[in-house]
């Protein structure tokens, strides 16, 4: 039975690429169309655990994403987003509670003028604590609006995100929610304010989250006798009714990089010096200190820790890499060693990563990952 889900999934992603490109190549012949793109995916996670039972999931997801030609200014995007189990699904991140779904990922209208742009409704966003993750087999979608001014090597960004959907999201991780379900939390929170200046080498960050807390994340990136030193501080303060809970934190980091030929050797570090722990994210984080399990903000208590070190290798479409990283919080100790390779060939890719968790209280476990992705 496993083997005819298999191969039933992969023949319908195979008519899926054929009916994208002649969907593509009519459009496109309308003139509507200014870009048209698709991507799906074959992944399989495994979580396996010294006490607790093994999960597993496998499956197949695919992307089709569609920008009309402007018009005085004006354009919009739509992308759909579907994924399907093939076999057993145990794991959560990469479905949610539902096997199968298909929703409209981003649709979008905006206006652009010269080196302005403005936009409104569903869309792939990025920035500290509010970003894409795309780790898994569906990654974060925002909803709300957005503006940017670029000129040169300056970025001005604002604007307020009202719900999220994908992977971080939570239970039916194709609908998109308010984010205090997001957190859930039982205290209403109804958007995110953001507004970001990017300038050479310097990153600044403001959030305001309603009803929850107010941030500022900075990052400053420059080289010296050879080496790429970024700094980071992160600093975030509860307000009005605390709906995340009480927050107090200051987060401070370095990472170091040094690449000699094809080699790439980087060691992180972080410290939360606040009262309470390490800002929470919609999405991955900021943090230098992040790997592919554990990361500081995660973790226990006001008195938090981590660092990371590793080695890289990288020629050509090839990448291959091990980071070791501990991490430490009130009644938390834990190591992580990360191994992981990356491949691209034309359209086509390839990502393994390996994670080895050792928890000094608490059970053992690892983690296994894979994707194949083919865009065009």
């Amino acid at each position: 039975m496993k083997k005819s889900l298999i191969v039933a999934g992969l023949l319908l992603t195979i008519d899926t690429f054929s009916y994208a490109q002649s969907l593509r190549y009519k459009l496109t012949q309308l003139d509507l169309i200014d870009h048209a793109n698709f991507e799906t995916r074959l992944g399989y996670i495994a979580h396996n655990y010294s006490q607790d039972p093994d999960t597993k999931a496998f499956g197949t997801a695919g992307h089709f994403h569609l920008t009309t030609v402007q018009w005085n200014g004006l354009q919009a995007d739509l992308g759909i987003y579907g994924a399907t189990k093939l076999g057993k699904n145990e794991d959560p991140d990469f479905f949610g509670n539902k096997s199968s779904f298909v929703f409209f990922s981003e649709a979008t209208l905006g206006y652009r003028y010269q080196d302005f742009s403005i936009e409104g409704g569903r869309f792939i966003f990025d920035s500290p604590h509010a970003d894409s993750d795309d780790i898994r087999m569906v990654p974060n979608f925002f909803q709300g609006v957005k503006a940017a001014y670029s000129q040169n090597d300056t970025t001005l960004q604002v604007g307020y995100l009202t719900k999220m959907a994908g992977w971080e999201s939570g239970g039916r991780i194709d609908k998109f929610k308010k984010f205090h379900r997001v957190a859930q939390s039982d205290k209403s929170i109804d958007g995110v304010f953001f507004a970001g200046f990017d300038f050479d080498s310097l990153s600044l960050w403001l959030y305001h989250i309603d009803n929850s807390a107010n941030v500022m994340y900075i990052e400053k990136y420059f080289s010296v006798v050879g080496l790429d030193l970024r700094l980071q501080g992160d600093f975030a303060k509860d307000c009005e009714e605390a709906a995340l809970g009480e927050i107090d934190a200051k987060t401070l980091g370095i990472l170091v990089e040094k690449s000699y030929e094809n080699l790439n050797f980087s060691f992180a570090y972080n410290k939360n010096y606040g009262n309470s722990g390490a800002m929470m994210s919609f999405g991955g984080g900021p943090f230098f200190t992040s790997m592919e399990d554990l990361t500081i903000d995660a973790l226990n208590g006001s008195d938090q820790e981590a660092y990371t070190y590793g080695i890289s290798y990288g020629k050509d479409n090839f990448s291959l890499g091990i980071m070791q990283g501990r991490f430490y919080g009130e009644n938390f100790h834990s190591d992580e060693i990360d191994l992981y390779a990356a491949y691209s060939y034309k359209d086509i890719s390839f990502e393994a990563v390996y994670a080895s968790i050792d928890d000094h209280y608490n059970q053992d476990y690892s983690i296994v990952r894979f994707f194949a992705k083919y865009e065009f």
